[in-house]
């Protein structure tokens, strides 16, 4: 669900409870502010765009324009798994506040949001905050045709091979279709 953010200036909440979602239409109607809210509620960042901007920048760039800087809102549920049991939690995060978010009304900072959407396993070797945030960002990006990128996964990975294998099945697809 995503309002006052970028082109969402009214409530609207979308269903992504697919194994492929489609955006089409034509330009202006919020494709991009789509990805840019799901990277939001996600990292607390907008990778696409220059991350130089102070906190105050951020939240006048990320809010509509009709609404007042740092009112916008992105809320994500999310389902999978927590152990051996299937799991629902709810993302939230505001334009006004990027270091930090609610998941089921707690505030939790970036790491634990990206370690708990990638379900990664932290232990003692968790990696810098921006560089687990650029390989959530990038992963869909890597085409299973580049076996050096992934060739100690499974060895050296501390994020589960499944997520790992979703998105670039999701790559796969991509490119089949721009080639069809």
């Amino acid at each position: 669900t995503v309002e006052g953010f970028r082109v969402y200036r009214e409530k609207q909440t979308f269903s992504l409870d697919a194994p492929v979602v489609v955006l089409y239409g034509p330009n202006g109607l919020g494709k991009t502010s789509f990805f840019d809210a799901i990277d939001y509620v996600c990292t607390g960042r907008i990778g696409r765009l220059n991350q130089k901007r102070s906190p105050s920048e951020f939240a006048r760039m990320a809010t509509h324009l009709d609404k007042p800087p740092g009112s916008g809102s992105v809320k994500l549920e999310v389902r999978g798994e927590e152990g051996n049991e299937s799991a629902t939690w709810t993302l939230e995060r505001s334009t006004g506040d990027w270091s930090n978010a609610w998941i089921n009304g707690n505030r939790a900072d970036r790491k634990t949001v990206i370690g708990r959407l990638s379900q990664a396993n932290w232990l003692d070797r968790a990696p810098r905050q921006q560089a687990y945030e650029n390989l959530f960002r990038a992963t869909h990006l890597f085409g299973q045709d580049e076996h050096d990128l992934l060739a100690d996964f499974k060895k050296e990975s501390v994020i589960p091979e499944a997520f790992i294998s979703d998105m670039l099945a999701l790559q796969d697809y991509s490119q089949g279709i721009s080639k069809a």
